[in-house]
């Protein structure tokens, strides 16, 4: 190719360059008038960062300035003019130009950052230069290596300068794409952790908690790892692009060569990958399993500890999950390394064809040439190894986003509607509320076919009462306490609040609840701890757990304690919810004796005197008498509803406090 082409093709592509990286300019500034970017102070370190890149881009400017004597004349661009084409000064400068106006660029949008920015322009244009710079570093060894001595000395700086700038846009382009990554990964964290909480629960009912894990967590970190080899995948890719022009230009016969070879490999990868994408996708849920046996481990410490032979044979089920996961995983990876062997050997081959063979094809071809072949082939050896042992990242990578975004399509991504809660009393809660469910149905069928039906339901429940609901296992007491809590929607039927019929994801609202299986979260969510928190301590005492836990900070010292224990602060967080429904499921069931009949006979009539509305699940027979409704359900249908004549008796020693909203 002529000097001239050259120039024209330079001076094409950096102009163009020039005006596209004006446009981004302007704009940048547009923002910085409007407010929309603000300055960021720089300290001692930015400022000798600064400083270095002034330096660097005023070695960029000699660097062009000794073109001339690159040409191997006088360094001067005026005796330049009277041999070489007339398009090769405007071409330098506008070569540099660009190069100024994209360092300004740079620099702006360094000191005026705006929030959440992701600039993809600034950082394809570095990884392109990136990789064209690594690519000019085998070019100016070839040519020193080449031309002996002399050239040596004139490569010398621009070998540097290539060099230099490799490293800066390496630097520059990781850690803006680490940050742009990790907060992509924090957005879609916390977009799954939004879906989840958003979802009806009877679909989180059905989710494998191993899979809630491995999604929020270890697919998310396969993801976040692959960061760094997306940025080592694009530079590679780019230096190769450069050596491939590199090498068209030195001889088009062996960039066809390399074409064919490479074409081979994508075949031979293409041909693996359907098989590879089912092994790692099983590997993926053999992972899942696997969390599921860890939370297993932990939840039956216990059981495990004390059952040898439980434990042992616990230990074979883990130890087998792992050796499947270890087999396939191993086949995976066996198969990607069969690529990047086969990557390996195809370029010495490709070496050696150009060694042995092209000597004999092309007898013009000189030694000195055939050199150039051999480090550039060598030089490539690098980003394609890179390329081909990014492969398995890719597709873990790939595969990890595809089941995070399954996660979130079989969760429905269902939004929960904003309850109306205008029917709430306020703080006093004097307003009296009636609870109604008229002929409401629940049909469920579960994962193996199995079905189970609840209903038709009519009860109420009033304001200043007490209700039991009885009845034996499998009678669909915890799905009629989840009907009127919200969680589950009727099938049929509907549920009322003051006669007005509410949706299951209003209900919530007016309930306070404590279920068999409950949770207790170490800080006091959902309380309004300015108005009730100074008489948290109060409430520990009268509980009787005041030298177990206190509360600093909005959250307890500890949530280590006997299940009853922790009953009570759950209890303690119920009440001080303050809401008009108060449901308890099988709350007094691991209490001590004196402390159930408390429950019954002090907590529960104190609340109801307080306007509550309460409901509880109990097997207790022995304080029935205290409720003024008793519900008994059998194979899903109401059995009874009896309205009672409540005992008033409440003896003095287990009194609870004169006015617990004091």
């Amino acid at each position: 190719m002529s000097l001239d082409a050259i120039a024209i093709i330079v001076m094409s592509l950096a102009g163009s360059f020039a005006l596209v990286t004006l446009v981004y300019m302007l704009l940048v500034l547009a923002q910085i008038a409007g407010k929309t970017r603000t300055y960021r102070s720089i300290g001692r370190r930015a400022m000798a960062s600064f400083l270095l890149t002034v330096t660097f881009m005023a070695s960029l400017g000699f660097g062009i300035y000794r073109i001339p004597a690159l040409l191997g004349h006088d360094p001067s661009w005026q005796r330049l003019s009277e041999w070489a084409p007339p398009s090769l000064l405007p071409s330098a400068i506008i070569l540099y130009a660009a190069m100024v106006i994209f360092y300004v660029y740079a620099v702006l949008i360094a000191y005026f950052p705006r929030k959440n920015e992701k600039p993809w322009f600034y950082l394809g244009t570095l990884s392109i230069l990136g990789g064209v710079s690594n690519a000019l570093i085998i070019f100016c060894i070839n040519i020193a290596v080449a031309g002996g001595r002399p050239e040596l000395n004139k490569m010398l700086l621009y070998f540097t300068l290539a060099l230099t700038f490799y490293v800066i846009s390496q630097v520059l382009v990781r850690n803006k794409l680490i940050s742009i990554a990790n907060e992509l990964i924090y957005d879609k964290r916390m977009t799954m952790i939004d879906t989840y909480l958003r979802s009806p629960y009877e679909k989180l009912e059905n989710v494998e908690s191993g899979r809630i894990y491995s999604s929020l967590n270890n697919e998310m970190e396969v993801i976040s790892e692959f960061a760094n080899t997306l940025i080592t995948v694009l530079t590679s890719s780019i230096t190769l692009i450069s050596c491939f022009v590199y090498l068209g230009v030195l001889n088009p016969y062996a960039l066809l060569l390399l074409f064919c070879v490479l074409g081979l490999i994508v075949l031979i990868f293409h041909r693996q990958s359907g098989k590879l994408d089912a092994i790692w996708e099983n590997v993926r849920d053999l992972q899942s399993m696997f969390l599921d046996f860890i939370q297993d481990m932990v939840g039956g410490s216990k059981e495990l500890s004390i059952n040898k032979k439980k434990n042992d044979q616990f230990r074979g089920d883990i130890e087998a999950s792992c050796n499947v996961y270890m087999e396939r995983r191993i086949v995976g990876e066996v198969k990607f390394a069969y690529v990047t062997i086969m990557s390996e050997i195809s370029f010495i081959v490709i070496i050696g064809t150009v060694v042995f063979l092209f000597p004999h094809l092309f007898q013009s071809l000189d030694v000195a040439t055939l050199q150039s072949f051999v480090y550039l082939f060598l030089f490539m050896i690098g980003p394609i190894t890179v390329l081909s042992g990014a492969m398995p990242n890719m597709m873990q990578m790939k595969i990890s986003w595809q089941r995070i975004n399954q996660f979130m399509h079989d969760l429905g991504a269902l939004p929960r509607s904003q309850p109306d809660v205008s029917d709430l009393a306020g703080a006093d809660q004097t307003t009296p509320v009636t609870l109604e469910l008229v002929d409401v149905h629940f049909n469920y069928t579960g994962d193996n076919g199995e079905s189970f039906m609840v209903g038709p339901i009519n009860l109420r429940f009033h304001s200043s009462e007490i209700s039991f609901i009885t009845g034996g296992n499998g009678s669909g007491k915890s799905t009629l306490a989840k009907l009127i809590t919200g969680l589950y929607s009727p099938t049929q039927g509907e549920i009322r609040i003051n006669g007005r019929p509410v949706g299951s994801a209003q209900l919530g609202e007016y309930f306070s609840t404590i279920f068999s299986d409950f949770y207790l979260f170490k800080r006091m969510y959902g309380v309004d701890l300015e108005r009730k928190g100074p008489l948290v301590a109060e409430y520990l005492k009268l509980l009787r757990i005041e030298d177990k836990v206190e509360v600093k900070d909005d959250a307890f010292s500890t949530v280590k304690l006997s299940t009853g224990q922790r009953k009570r602060l759950a209890f303690l967080i119920n009440y001080l919810e303050d809401k008009p429904l108060c449901l308890y499921d099988e709350w007094a069931a691991d209490q001590d004796p004196e402390f159930r009949r408390y429950f019954y006979e002090v907590l529960l009539p104190e609340l109801k005197k307080e306007g509550k509305c309460i409901i509880a699940i109990t097997h207790d027979d022995a304080y029935f008498d205290l409720a003024d409704q008793l519900v008994k359900l059998e194979f899903g249908k109401l059995q009874k509803v009896e309205h009672r004549q409540v005992r008033r008796t409440q003896p003095a020693e287990l009194h609870f406090s004169t006015n617990l909203n004091a």
